[in-house]
């Protein structure tokens, strides 16, 4: 029987150095881990704030100005408030979410009660407080030339398009009774129409809302999210944190904040622009329904700001918008407020930055010229009888 031989190479004797080398790297990234961990618990350092690391938390919390709505996808958060900084103007929600200030759900005695239905343009996301938006300074104006006192409802929402103003009015709004209800939408139901990340338009908008969702964590998703290291890393070094700030994140299939056209359409269909038409009508019916009159307002917007791939497409949408709100409003009856030809035209007698901060969102002086097309409107008509 052949004995083994032994090898012909011999071990090489383990090279201290590399060991050492080694345990030396494992404690300092076990003490930068613990330095981090620590470090950022104790020091208030930018963009690592509870808010900025896990930004669906800060939603949960109760600090993001909506929540969610079986109907509605989400409304305004009930008794929320924020006071101005250098970034944003003073804001606050009344008892029912709607903006302040927020009159009580019974009319006054006498009182004639206005609502006014529409986007971030009429919530107002620009103008620099609950006074400076249009509908409170329309309140103001109307008072200031009536005898008999007016109240009017700001029943705006930031995102909102002329299908969640149908369901808002119908569900919320005509609990306060109001016997006139303007309705000033355009670029948002626009947008819904040229929409493609959501798939092909749908006539109940599917393709665009998204239901808002129910945050669940996993029990070991939620012990990881105890470490501040582990926030950290899944803020900064993977794309859970995309637009998770933005209220697109939590009320836009697909949405992505860094996406920068997703309204560019070769031939746009139909079908958006269609269901614009069916939402006004609908609309005013049940408006006219409930006892209120119905007043459009044709919506100004600062064009230049819409410089994508898509702005022609964009462009032309909101023409179409337009011309579907003077047809819907000669053929059904229902009054009319030339509110874009008074915006844009201010726009370009005093400059555009008057007027707009950005798109159809207003300055506190725009938001007084959108107000006064209204009262005027209102007057000549005599729609407030005194």
């Amino acid at each position: 029987m052949t004995e083994p031989q032994p090898s012909s190479k011999p071990e090489r004797p383990k090279s201290p150095l590399l060991g050492r080398i080694a345990r030396i790297l494992a404690v300092s990234l076990l003490l930068l881990l613990i330095g981090v961990e620590l470090g950022t618990r104790i020091v208030s350092l930018p963009g690592l704030s509870q808010s900025d690391l896990n930004p669906s938390q800060e939603q949960a919390d109760g600090h993001l100005r909506t929540i969610g709505h079986p109907y509605l996808a989400y409304v305004g958060r009930p008794d929320w408030s924020r006071e101005a900084d250098e970034k944003d103007g003073q804001k606050s929600h009344g008892a029912r979410g709607f903006r302040n200030p927020e009159p009580p759900l019974q009319k006054a005695p006498g009182a004639f009660r206005i609502a006014c239905l529409g986007g971030s343009s009429t919530y107002g996301s620009s103008p620099s407080s609950d006074a400076a938006t249009w509908p409170a300074q329309l309140e103001t104006i109307l008072n200031a030339n009536q005898q008999r006192p007016v109240e009017v409802l700001n029943a705006g929402l930031m995102g909102w398009s002329t299908f969640e103003s149908l369901i808002n009015y119908s569900l919320r709004v005509s609990d306060y009774q109001p016997d006139l209800v303007l309705v000033y939408h355009g670029i948002n139901d626009m947008r819904c129409a040229l929409y493609l990340r959501g798939g092909d338009p749908q006539a109940d908008n599917t393709h665009w809302r998204l239901g808002w969702p129910r945050l669940v964590r996993t029990p070991g998703e939620s012990l990881l999210e105890v470490s501040q290291t582990y926030l950290i890393w899944r803020r900064y070094m993977s794309d859970y944190g995309v637009g998770q700030k933005s209220l697109g994140f939590y009320g836009i299939k697909n949405y992505r904040a860094d996406d920068k056209d997703p309204f560019w359409r070769e031939e746009p269909p139909s079908i958006g622009f269609e269901n614009f038409q069916r939402n006004l009508i609908s609309l005013q019916a049940v408006v006219k329904a409930h006892g209120a009159q119905v007043m459009f307002g044709t919506q100004g917007c600062k064009r230049s700001d819409i410089h994508a791939k898509s702005k022609h497409q964009q462009w032309a949408g909101l023409d179409e918008i337009e011309t579907i709100t003077r047809h819907v409003a000669a053929k059904r009856g229902v009054h009319l407020c030339e509110s874009r030809l008074a915006l844009e035209g201010q726009a370009q007698e005093r400059g555009e930055g008057v007027i707009f901060t950005r798109e159809v969102h207003l300055t506190d002086e725009g938001a007084r010229v959108l107000a006064a097309a209204f009262a005027d409107r209102i007057g000549q008509l005599g729609l407030i009888p005194q």
